[in-house]
Protein backbone atom coordinates (compact mmCIF):
# COMPACT_ATOMS: atom_id res chain seq x y z
CA UNK A 1 0.00 0.00 0.00
CA UNK A 2 1.31 3.45 -0.87
CA UNK A 3 2.90 5.49 1.92
CA UNK A 4 0.33 8.23 1.31
CA UNK A 5 -2.48 5.90 2.34
CA UNK A 6 -0.82 4.61 5.49
CA UNK A 7 0.57 7.90 6.78
CA UNK A 8 -2.33 9.88 5.36
CA UNK A 9 -4.83 7.67 7.18
CA UNK A 10 -2.97 8.14 10.46
CA UNK A 11 -2.96 11.92 10.00
CA UNK A 12 -6.65 11.96 9.15
CA UNK A 13 -7.52 9.83 12.18
CA UNK A 14 -5.54 12.14 14.47
CA UNK A 15 -7.38 15.15 13.00
CA UNK A 16 -10.62 13.34 13.74
CA UNK A 17 -9.41 12.71 17.32
CA UNK A 18 -8.98 16.43 17.88
CA UNK A 19 -12.61 17.04 16.86
CA UNK A 20 -13.95 14.24 19.04
CA UNK A 21 -11.98 15.37 22.10
CA UNK A 22 -13.84 18.66 22.00
CA UNK A 23 -17.30 17.40 21.06
CA UNK A 24 -17.38 14.11 23.01
CA UNK A 25 -14.92 14.32 25.92
CA UNK A 26 -15.98 17.74 27.13
CA UNK A 27 -19.66 18.23 26.36
CA UNK A 28 -21.02 15.81 28.97
CA UNK A 29 -18.04 15.08 31.21
CA UNK A 30 -17.26 17.88 33.69
CA UNK A 31 -13.96 16.77 35.26
CA UNK A 32 -11.56 18.13 32.61
CA UNK A 33 -13.81 21.12 32.05
CA UNK A 34 -13.56 22.29 35.63
CA UNK A 35 -9.88 21.37 36.03
CA UNK A 36 -9.20 23.64 33.07
CA UNK A 37 -11.49 26.31 34.50
CA UNK A 38 -9.35 26.52 37.64
CA UNK A 39 -6.22 27.08 35.56
CA UNK A 40 -6.11 30.81 34.91
CA UNK A 41 -2.66 30.63 33.32
CA UNK A 42 -3.74 28.98 30.07
CA UNK A 43 -6.09 26.28 28.86
CA UNK A 44 -4.16 23.01 28.34
CA UNK A 45 -6.98 21.51 26.31
CA UNK A 46 -5.60 22.73 22.99
CA UNK A 47 -2.70 20.32 23.42
CA UNK A 48 -4.76 17.18 24.00
CA UNK A 49 -4.42 14.88 21.00
CA UNK A 50 -1.59 16.90 19.41
CA UNK A 51 1.51 14.82 18.56
CA UNK A 52 4.55 15.57 20.67
CA UNK A 53 2.75 17.97 23.03
CA UNK A 54 2.13 17.23 26.70
CA UNK A 55 -0.79 18.59 28.70
CA UNK A 56 -1.20 19.60 32.33
CA UNK A 57 -4.61 20.14 33.95
CA UNK A 58 -5.30 21.43 37.45
CA UNK A 59 -2.68 22.04 40.12
CA UNK A 60 -3.56 25.73 40.07
CA UNK A 61 -1.65 26.37 43.30
CA UNK A 62 1.59 25.21 41.63
CA UNK A 63 3.51 27.54 39.34
CA UNK A 64 3.69 26.69 35.65
CA UNK A 65 7.34 25.60 35.73
CA UNK A 66 6.73 23.26 38.67
CA UNK A 67 3.81 21.63 36.87
CA UNK A 68 5.36 21.21 33.44
CA UNK A 69 9.05 20.50 34.09
CA UNK A 70 8.26 17.02 35.40
CA UNK A 71 6.33 15.80 32.34
CA UNK A 72 9.33 13.65 31.44
CA UNK A 73 9.90 12.24 34.93
CA UNK A 74 9.35 8.65 36.01
CA UNK A 75 7.27 9.71 39.01
CA UNK A 76 5.98 12.67 40.98
CA UNK A 77 6.46 12.79 44.75
CA UNK A 78 4.14 14.63 47.13
CA UNK A 79 5.02 15.42 50.74
CA UNK A 80 2.56 14.46 53.48
CA UNK A 81 2.36 14.46 57.28
CA UNK A 82 2.83 10.87 58.47
CA UNK A 83 2.33 11.53 62.17
CA UNK A 84 0.99 14.57 63.95
CA UNK A 85 3.33 16.08 66.53
CA UNK A 86 2.36 17.05 70.08
CA UNK A 87 0.06 19.96 70.82
CA UNK A 88 1.41 23.27 72.07
CA UNK A 89 1.79 23.46 75.87
CA UNK A 90 1.73 26.30 78.35
CA UNK A 91 4.53 26.99 80.85
CA UNK A 92 3.86 27.79 84.49
CA UNK A 93 5.99 30.32 86.34
CA UNK A 94 9.32 28.59 86.73
CA UNK A 95 7.82 25.39 85.35
CA UNK A 96 8.97 22.83 82.80
CA UNK A 97 9.07 23.62 79.09
CA UNK A 98 7.81 21.40 76.31
CA UNK A 99 9.79 18.54 74.80
CA UNK A 100 9.42 16.79 71.43
CA UNK A 101 9.00 13.03 71.33
CA UNK A 102 10.93 12.74 68.06
CA UNK A 103 12.65 14.59 65.24
CA UNK A 104 10.42 16.81 63.11
CA UNK A 105 11.63 15.12 59.93
CA UNK A 106 10.32 11.80 61.18
CA UNK A 107 6.79 13.19 61.08
CA UNK A 108 6.99 13.76 57.34
CA UNK A 109 6.69 11.28 54.51
CA UNK A 110 5.77 11.15 50.84
CA UNK A 111 3.68 9.25 48.35
CA UNK A 112 4.56 8.53 44.75
CA UNK A 113 2.43 8.78 41.61
CA UNK A 114 3.55 7.03 38.43
CA UNK A 115 2.50 7.14 34.79
CA UNK A 116 -0.38 5.01 33.59
CA UNK A 117 -0.47 3.57 30.07
CA UNK A 118 -3.89 2.99 28.52
CA UNK A 119 -4.39 1.87 24.94
CA UNK A 120 -6.88 0.40 22.49
CA UNK A 121 -6.19 -1.48 19.28
CA UNK A 122 -7.44 -0.44 15.83
CA UNK A 123 -7.60 -2.43 12.58
CA UNK A 124 -8.36 -0.94 9.15
CA UNK A 125 -9.20 -3.21 6.20
CA UNK A 126 -6.84 -2.42 3.32
CA UNK A 127 -9.31 -3.61 0.71
CA UNK A 128 -11.83 -1.04 1.99
CA UNK A 129 -9.18 1.68 2.04
CA UNK A 130 -8.17 0.93 -1.55
CA UNK A 131 -11.78 0.94 -2.69
CA UNK A 132 -12.40 4.23 -0.89
CA UNK A 133 -9.35 5.74 -2.59
CA UNK A 134 -10.81 5.17 -6.08
CA UNK A 135 -14.26 6.82 -6.04
CA UNK A 136 -15.79 8.45 -9.05
CA UNK A 137 -15.33 12.22 -9.16
CA UNK A 138 -13.61 12.62 -5.78
CA UNK A 139 -9.99 12.83 -4.74
CA UNK A 140 -8.48 9.91 -2.87
CA UNK A 141 -7.82 12.11 0.16
CA UNK A 142 -11.45 13.24 0.42
CA UNK A 143 -12.70 9.68 0.09
CA UNK A 144 -10.33 8.34 2.72
CA UNK A 145 -11.26 11.22 5.04
CA UNK A 146 -14.91 10.23 4.82
CA UNK A 147 -14.07 6.56 5.33
CA UNK A 148 -11.84 7.08 8.35
CA UNK A 149 -14.39 9.31 10.08
CA UNK A 150 -17.02 6.62 9.59
CA UNK A 151 -15.05 3.61 10.79
CA UNK A 152 -12.96 5.27 13.55
CA UNK A 153 -15.82 7.03 15.34
CA UNK A 154 -16.97 4.07 17.44
CA UNK A 155 -13.51 2.74 18.46
CA UNK A 156 -12.31 6.16 19.57
CA UNK A 157 -15.50 6.96 21.47
CA UNK A 158 -15.08 3.65 23.32
CA UNK A 159 -11.52 4.75 24.09
CA UNK A 160 -12.79 8.07 25.50
CA UNK A 161 -15.49 6.32 27.54
CA UNK A 162 -12.86 4.04 29.08
CA UNK A 163 -10.68 7.05 29.90
CA UNK A 164 -13.52 8.85 31.63
CA UNK A 165 -14.61 5.76 33.59
CA UNK A 166 -11.09 5.52 34.98
CA UNK A 167 -11.23 9.13 36.21
CA UNK A 168 -14.04 7.98 38.50
CA UNK A 169 -13.47 4.34 39.40
CA UNK A 170 -9.91 3.52 38.35
CA UNK A 171 -8.13 1.48 41.01
CA UNK A 172 -4.92 -0.51 41.53
CA UNK A 173 -3.85 -2.99 44.19
CA UNK A 174 -0.78 -2.40 46.32
CA UNK A 175 1.19 -4.85 44.17
CA UNK A 176 0.08 -3.15 40.94
CA UNK A 177 1.14 0.25 42.29
CA UNK A 178 4.67 -1.10 42.74
CA UNK A 179 5.03 -1.46 38.97
CA UNK A 180 7.05 1.20 37.14
CA UNK A 181 4.10 1.77 34.79
CA UNK A 182 0.49 1.50 35.94
CA UNK A 183 -2.29 -0.14 33.93
CA UNK A 184 -4.99 2.09 35.41
CA UNK A 185 -5.56 5.46 37.06
CA UNK A 186 -6.16 5.90 40.77
CA UNK A 187 -9.54 7.52 40.22
CA UNK A 188 -11.46 10.00 42.34
CA UNK A 189 -13.40 7.28 44.18
CA UNK A 190 -10.16 5.46 45.08
CA UNK A 191 -8.51 8.71 46.20
CA UNK A 192 -11.44 9.48 48.51
CA UNK A 193 -11.70 6.03 50.15
CA UNK A 194 -10.54 5.30 53.71
CA UNK A 195 -7.61 3.06 54.57
CA UNK A 196 -6.57 1.89 51.12
CA UNK A 197 -3.20 2.14 49.34
CA UNK A 198 -2.63 5.37 47.42
CA UNK A 199 0.63 6.34 45.76
CA UNK A 200 2.29 3.16 47.11
CA UNK A 201 1.47 4.14 50.71
CA UNK A 202 -0.96 2.37 53.06
CA UNK A 203 -3.06 5.29 54.23
CA UNK A 204 -4.25 3.48 57.36
CA UNK A 205 -0.84 4.33 58.83
CA UNK A 206 -0.54 7.96 57.67
CA UNK A 207 -2.43 10.78 59.41
CA UNK A 208 -2.13 13.28 56.55
CA UNK A 209 -3.65 11.04 53.87
CA UNK A 210 -7.07 10.53 55.46
CA UNK A 211 -9.89 11.55 53.09
CA UNK A 212 -13.24 13.02 54.13
CA UNK A 213 -15.84 10.28 53.63
CA UNK A 214 -19.32 11.07 54.95
CA UNK A 215 -22.18 8.58 55.30
CA UNK A 216 -25.48 10.21 54.33
CA UNK A 217 -27.51 7.85 56.53
CA UNK A 218 -25.42 8.42 59.68
CA UNK A 219 -23.96 11.90 59.37
CA UNK A 220 -27.04 13.81 58.21
CA UNK A 221 -30.68 14.00 59.27
CA UNK A 222 -31.77 12.76 55.84
CA UNK A 223 -29.97 10.78 53.10
CA UNK A 224 -31.66 12.94 50.44
CA UNK A 225 -29.18 15.59 49.21
CA UNK A 226 -30.09 19.24 49.73
CA UNK A 227 -28.39 22.62 49.69
CA UNK A 228 -28.09 22.65 53.48
CA UNK A 229 -26.02 19.47 53.31
CA UNK A 230 -23.68 21.11 50.80
CA UNK A 231 -23.40 24.30 52.87
CA UNK A 232 -22.64 22.29 56.02
CA UNK A 233 -19.89 20.25 54.36
CA UNK A 234 -18.26 23.43 53.08
CA UNK A 235 -18.68 25.39 56.33
CA UNK A 236 -18.66 22.71 59.05
CA UNK A 237 -21.30 20.91 61.14
CA UNK A 238 -21.87 18.32 63.84
CA UNK A 239 -22.47 14.79 62.59
CA UNK A 240 -26.10 13.76 63.11
CA UNK A 241 -25.58 10.40 64.87
CA UNK A 242 -22.15 10.68 66.50
CA UNK A 243 -22.44 14.38 67.33
CA UNK A 244 -18.75 14.90 66.52
CA UNK A 245 -17.63 18.02 64.71
CA UNK A 246 -16.77 17.95 61.00
CA UNK A 247 -14.39 20.77 60.12
CA UNK A 248 -15.68 22.28 56.86
CA UNK A 249 -13.81 22.19 53.58
CA UNK A 250 -13.37 25.96 53.60
CA UNK A 251 -11.36 25.71 56.80
CA UNK A 252 -9.32 22.83 55.37
CA UNK A 253 -8.44 24.39 52.01
CA UNK A 254 -5.92 26.97 50.85
CA UNK A 255 -7.37 30.47 51.02
CA UNK A 256 -10.69 29.18 52.37
CA UNK A 257 -11.82 28.15 48.88
CA UNK A 258 -13.76 25.04 49.89
CA UNK A 259 -15.33 22.93 47.16
CA UNK A 260 -15.46 24.78 43.84
CA UNK A 261 -17.16 21.94 41.97
CA UNK A 262 -19.70 19.36 43.15
CA UNK A 263 -20.52 16.37 40.97
CA UNK A 264 -23.19 13.73 41.55
CA UNK A 265 -25.46 11.43 39.54
CA UNK A 266 -28.22 12.81 37.28
CA UNK A 267 -30.98 11.58 39.63
CA UNK A 268 -29.39 13.11 42.75
CA UNK A 269 -28.68 16.37 40.88
CA UNK A 270 -32.37 16.53 39.98
CA UNK A 271 -33.22 16.33 43.71
CA UNK A 272 -31.17 19.48 44.24
CA UNK A 273 -32.68 21.20 41.20
CA UNK A 274 -36.21 20.47 42.42
CA UNK A 275 -35.46 22.13 45.77
CA UNK A 276 -34.07 25.33 44.32
CA UNK A 277 -37.43 26.77 43.27
CA UNK A 278 -35.86 29.64 41.27
CA UNK A 279 -33.78 30.88 44.22
CA UNK A 280 -30.47 30.12 42.51
CA UNK A 281 -29.11 29.88 38.96
CA UNK A 282 -29.56 26.79 36.80
CA UNK A 283 -27.93 27.98 33.63
CA UNK A 284 -25.36 26.69 31.15
CA UNK A 285 -24.16 30.29 30.74
CA UNK A 286 -22.81 30.11 34.31
CA UNK A 287 -19.84 27.99 33.16
CA UNK A 288 -16.55 29.42 34.45
CA UNK A 289 -14.80 31.99 32.29
CA UNK A 290 -11.74 29.84 31.63
CA UNK A 291 -13.65 26.57 31.21
CA UNK A 292 -13.31 24.36 28.18
CA UNK A 293 -15.63 25.18 25.33
CA UNK A 294 -18.47 22.80 24.59
CA UNK A 295 -19.55 21.75 28.10
CA UNK A 296 -23.33 21.44 27.86
CA UNK A 297 -24.64 19.95 31.13
CA UNK A 298 -26.85 22.03 33.42
CA UNK A 299 -25.21 23.78 36.36
CA UNK A 300 -26.49 25.01 39.70
CA UNK A 301 -24.49 27.98 40.96
CA UNK A 302 -24.80 28.10 44.74
CA UNK A 303 -22.68 30.19 47.15
CA UNK A 304 -19.70 30.29 44.77
CA UNK A 305 -19.86 26.57 43.95
CA UNK A 306 -20.86 24.88 40.69
CA UNK A 307 -23.04 21.78 41.07
CA UNK A 308 -23.45 19.44 38.10
CA UNK A 309 -23.95 15.78 37.21
CA UNK A 310 -22.02 13.07 35.45
CA UNK A 311 -23.51 9.86 34.08
CA UNK A 312 -20.43 7.96 35.30
CA UNK A 313 -20.44 9.29 38.86
CA UNK A 314 -20.77 6.25 41.20
CA UNK A 315 -24.36 5.53 42.21
CA UNK A 316 -25.61 7.09 45.45
CA UNK A 317 -22.59 9.35 45.82
CA UNK A 318 -21.71 13.03 45.65
CA UNK A 319 -18.21 14.50 45.37
CA UNK A 320 -17.27 17.95 46.66
CA UNK A 321 -13.99 18.77 44.94
CA UNK A 322 -11.36 21.44 45.39
CA UNK A 323 -9.84 21.17 41.92
CA UNK A 324 -6.79 23.23 42.87
CA UNK A 325 -5.70 20.04 44.64
CA UNK A 326 -5.94 17.67 41.65
CA UNK A 327 -3.33 17.32 38.92
CA UNK A 328 -3.61 15.55 35.55
CA UNK A 329 -0.48 15.27 33.43
CA UNK A 330 -0.35 13.71 29.95
CA UNK A 331 2.87 12.49 28.33
CA UNK A 332 3.78 14.28 25.09
CA UNK A 333 4.36 11.07 23.10
CA UNK A 334 1.15 9.36 24.29
CA UNK A 335 -1.32 12.21 24.13
CA UNK A 336 -4.51 10.37 23.05
CA UNK A 337 -3.04 9.77 19.59
CA UNK A 338 -3.13 6.93 17.10
CA UNK A 339 0.36 5.51 16.89
CA UNK A 340 2.16 4.16 13.82
CA UNK A 341 0.06 2.05 11.47
CA UNK A 342 1.66 -1.22 10.36
CA UNK A 343 0.81 -3.43 7.37
CA UNK A 344 0.03 -6.82 8.88
CA UNK A 345 0.56 -8.64 5.57
CA UNK A 346 3.98 -7.02 5.07
CA UNK A 347 5.23 -7.56 8.62
CA UNK A 348 4.67 -11.31 8.80
CA UNK A 349 4.18 -14.21 6.41
CA UNK A 350 0.53 -15.01 5.95
CA UNK A 351 -0.56 -11.86 7.76
CA UNK A 352 -4.03 -10.43 7.20
CA UNK A 353 -4.58 -7.70 4.62
CA UNK A 354 -5.07 -4.82 7.04
CA UNK A 355 -3.38 -1.97 8.87
CA UNK A 356 -3.15 -2.17 12.64
CA UNK A 357 -2.22 0.37 15.30
CA UNK A 358 -3.18 1.60 18.77
CA UNK A 359 -4.65 4.65 20.40
CA UNK A 360 -2.30 5.53 23.28
CA UNK A 361 -2.78 7.63 26.38
CA UNK A 362 -0.27 8.00 29.21
CA UNK A 363 -1.78 10.09 32.05
CA UNK A 364 -0.70 10.68 35.65
CA UNK A 365 -3.67 11.67 37.81
CA UNK A 366 -2.94 12.80 41.37
CA UNK A 367 -4.75 14.17 44.39
CA UNK A 368 -2.49 16.54 46.32
CA UNK A 369 -4.72 17.26 49.34
CA UNK A 370 -7.26 14.59 50.32
CA UNK A 371 -8.47 16.63 53.29
CA UNK A 372 -9.66 19.48 51.03
CA UNK A 373 -12.19 17.25 49.22
CA UNK A 374 -15.16 15.20 50.39
CA UNK A 375 -17.16 12.17 49.28
CA UNK A 376 -20.71 11.50 50.47
CA UNK A 377 -21.98 7.91 50.21
CA UNK A 378 -25.41 6.35 50.76
CA UNK A 379 -27.40 9.18 49.20
CA UNK A 380 -30.96 8.51 48.08
CA UNK A 381 -33.68 10.20 46.09
CA UNK A 382 -36.90 11.23 47.84
CA UNK A 383 -39.57 8.53 47.98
Amino acid sequence: MADFTREGVRSLVNDFIDDRLESQFVQLHPILHFMSARDSKESPYGRLGHPGMGSVFGGATMDKAERETRLGSLNRMFNVVKYESEDMEGVEHGGETATASGFAGENMGSYEMRWSHLNKGLRLNKHELEQAAQPGGRTAEAAITQYTKKVCREPFERFLKGAHERFWTGTLTETEQNGLTWKNLLGIQHALTDNNVYGRVNRANVDGMTPNVLDATADFASPVPDLTMIRNINSGFNRYTAGTEFLGLKARSHGGAGAQCIITTPALWQELADQIDARYHIDVSQTPEHGLGGFTSDLIYYQGTYITWDQLCPAGEMYLLNLDTWLLEVKPNMNMQLGKLTDKDESEEGGGYYLHGRFNWAPRFSCMAFWANARVTGLQTAA
